[in-house]
């Protein structure tokens, strides 16, 4: 049997996302989701806990993520779960998760930053938080 690996995320967008552009010319963005979850303490009562998860986009899911979201977004990411893994300088190997997306969307109503943003921007597609499927390339 074939193992799964398929992450959702629904959270907000920590940064505005900007788009690069890879040696190989694929057009990439990177941005920060942040996750909330209850923790139950010792003494029965909960705490909020914030997760970032690092969530990595390509092509036409990029571009979407660069026109539509902004720091404060609730976004929706799905994806897979990956390792970068690279020595560091004492020679001990290390691993950092990232998702690598593959289906965004700008879901629900957007937060405060987003609103100000939309405010701020002349052309009304900027501020479109429709619910868009982007597919990747």
């Amino acid at each position: 049997m074939r193992g799964m690996n398929t992450i959702f995320l629904v959270g907000r967008a920590g940064q505005d996302p900007e788009l690069r552009t890879g040696k190989s010319g694929i057009t990439w963005c990177s941005l920060s989701v942040a996750t909330h979850r209850n923790v139950k303490n010792e003494d029965g009562s909960f705490d909020e806990e914030t997760d970032w998860h690092d969530v990595r986009l390509f092509g036409e899911q990029a571009e979407a993520c660069t026109q539509r979201a902004v720091k404060g977004s609730k976004v929706a990411v799905e994806g897979v779960l990956a390792y970068d893994i690279w020595e560091d300088d004492d020679g001990n190997k290390r691993r950092s998760p990232r998702i690598l997306g593959s289906v965004f969307r700008v879901v629900g109503q957007p937060g405060p930053r987003a609103v100000e943003q939309a405010a701020a921007d002349p052309e009304p597609a900027q501020a479109d938080t429709a619910d868009t499927d982007s597919k990747a390339a």
